[in-house]
């Protein structure tokens, strides 16, 4: 059974600063070293503590 309305998880997995693009984008990787298909605005970036 998936999480449903405000059980669902507001972040996903830690990813890496692959790249940084003109108007406060970034290319992102996952650990594994996959690239995501889009770049991501600044305002959706959250930053990570281990």
């Amino acid at each position: 059974r998936q999480a449903r309305g405000k059980w669902i998880p507001n972040w996903e997995d830690p990813y890496v600063i692959k790249e940084i693009l003109p108007r406060n984008s970034y290319r992102l990787i996952d650990t594994n070293g996959v690239e995501l298909a889009d770049h991501i605005n600044v305002l959706y970036l959250k930053k990570f503590y281990t």
